[in-house]
């Protein structure tokens, strides 16, 4: 199998999906950034000098997996210096803001290249684990074109529909996650100011189907253990999309008064030095809070 794909942003995300397509038999190049020891070390391989410019003059379809709209806007400056015939298909796996993938997505076209809205649900273990779930956008052609790849490093992938349906899927899995997540740190917090076991309401509510969520199967159990180090997410990243869904809603016309909520939390808890923590690090925020109400 010699078709080769580009990754670019080897990050936590990145080097999963790389993986899983080196593993399928694809030639699997990336940029000399993130972690691209880990990359190399996988059986991936830098282009050329290492830059943007090379990813995407070698790979006739490329991943994009970066943090925000203006990393990906970053990422474009070196893709358009390509120096193949026509500019690559961009699968853009991360969760950036619609009109800036619209505005690429014609800058592609012009150059006879075309870009796919493919957000993922999920960690990076899943990911690793090839259970998490993609949704897939744009044109569907284009999708077809390209649908092996996604299969490969996720097995789980819908198309959706036009450019811009999946990121709007990936909302709505966020606004759940976002809440969800919220609301077991806070109900660990209610546990342990009531004197329970949190390590017996971990295991216990996770039994119960009418209150568990994986939210808190996930976090739960960290923080009974005092996990706080462990980062799934960071408290940026989810502000970072939380603000996002925010504004696409006020745009669209829905009323979001939960992640409002959770959003109005998160800034507060960044404000005091968090923003790189995982938000199960909420949990002693919320008991310190309630130690100053009383």
């Amino acid at each position: 199998m010699a078709q080769t794909i580009g990754v670019i942003g080897l990050g936590r995300m990145g080097i999963p999906f790389a993986k899983s397509l080196i593993e399928a038999g694809y030639d699997v190049v990336g940029p000399r950034r993130g972690r691209s020891d880990d990359f190399t070390a996988a059986g991936g391989r830098i282009a050329g000098d290492g830059s943007l410019k090379a990813v995407a003059s070698e790979a006739s379809t490329v991943i994009t997996c970066v943090q925000d709209d203006e990393h990906l806007q970053a990422v474009f400056e070196g893709i358009r210096l390509s120096e193949a015939e026509a500019l690559p298909t961009v699968i853009e796996m991360s969760t950036v803001s619609i009109p800036v993938m619209q505005e690429l997505r014609d800058e592609l076209r012009d150059r006879g290249g075309e870009l796919l809205d493919c957000p993922v649900s999920g960690t990076p273990d899943m990911a690793a684990a090839k259970k998490a779930v993609v949704f897939a956008s744009g044109d569907k052609a284009a999708y077809d074109g390209v649908a092996h790849y996604i299969s490969a490093l996720a097995p789980m992938n819908v198309f959706v529909g036009e450019l811009g349906a999946g990121t709007n899927f990936k909302y709505v899995a966020n606004l759940l996650a976002f809440v969800n997540v919220t609301a077991a740190i806070e109900a660990m917090s209610f546990a342990s100011a009531a004197g329970l076991d949190l390590n017996l309401v971990a295991n216990v509510i996770s039994q119960s189907p009418g209150a568990t969520s994986g939210q808190f199967n996930i976090r739960a159990p960290m923080i009974a253990a005092g996990n706080f180090d462990s980062r799934l997410v960071t408290v940026d990243q989810m502000r970072e999309v939380a603000d996002q869904i925010v504004a696409h809603a006020r745009q669209i016309g829905a009323s979001t008064p939960l992640i409002e909520t959770v959003q109005t939390l998160y800034d507060e808890f960044a404000a005091q030095g968090e923003s790189d923590s995982d938000p199960a690090k909420l949990f002693l925020y919320l008991q310190e809070r309630a130690r100053q109400a009383t």
